[in-house]
């Protein structure tokens, strides 16, 4: 069972191979622009947004940027 958190830094390198692994994976990779490894960093502690990944044992399986705060976000959620 996958497990949907709010991700911090501590994810940062899963969060770069699985971008990798998405684009590499891509048939068509014309229409796809992957974030840099410098903001997706970034992105795990800006406030202004929250990044929420569905986690399996410890392993990264999936990522969702959301353009609010992580109190916002867990507002919308009840």
């Amino acid at each position: 069972m996958f497990e949907i958190k709010v991700l911090d830094k501590s994810f940062s390198e899963q969060f770069i191979a699985l971008s990798n692994t998405v684009y590499e994976n891509l048939q068509n990779r014309e229409w796809y622009i992957p974030m840099s490894q410098e903001n997706m960093k970034n992105a795990l502690g800006n406030d202004m947004f929250t990044v929420v990944g569905a986690v399996k044992d410890g392993v990264l399986a999936g990522v969702s940027l959301i353009d609010r705060t992580a109190e916002e976000f867990c507002d919308l959620a009840d």
